[in-house]
């Protein structure tokens, strides 16, 4: 529920405020047809699901966003695992939910954690950690952020 916006003696919630300013635009815009309003950020929609790779030999990963320290992305893993002695050392904070399948998540010096489709953990930066299990459907969402100047 949003907060109200006091507008002087008129108290509106903001979602009240933008639909107002939206239907005052649409307004003018029938008004007077040659004043059109400009939309400069028109809004794609996505599905996390789509185009899902259906190679099973390796691991995708597809970045969806990236922008000043902060990159976000899908990890299709297909049933793949970290190699044999093989540990992620990054420089970055990591943030992955596991949104379908099931892993087996190793940190240097803790016991495995079972990771069911729901589970999401926080890595942070230079903790040693590496995948040793995962099932065929097994799909992340893993969002990075810079720690480092």
């Amino acid at each position: 529920m949003s907060a109200p916006l006091h507008l002087g003696r008129c108290h509106m919630k903001r979602t009240q405020v933008f639909t107002d300013l939206s239907a005052t635009a649409l307004r003018r815009q029938v008004a007077f047809p040659s004043v059109r309003v400009k939309h400069e950020h028109m809004l794609k929609t996505e599905s996390l699901y789509a185009a899902l790779p259906s190679s099973h030999q390796e691991e995708v990963f597809t970045t969806l966003f990236e922008k000043a320290g902060v990159k976000i992305e899908r990890i299709d893993s297909h049933g793949q695992a970290s190699p044999e002695g093989f540990w992620y050392d990054q420089p970055q904070d990591e943030w992955v939910l596991l949104v379908k399948g099931e892993a087996t998540l190793e940190v240097a010096g803790q016991p495995p954690a079972e990771l069911r489709a729901g589970d999401h953990v926080l890595i942070p930066a230079r903790v040693r950690h590496r995948v040793t299990r995962t099932t065929q459907d097994a799909l992340w969402l893993a969002v990075h952020v810079n720690v480092e100047g």
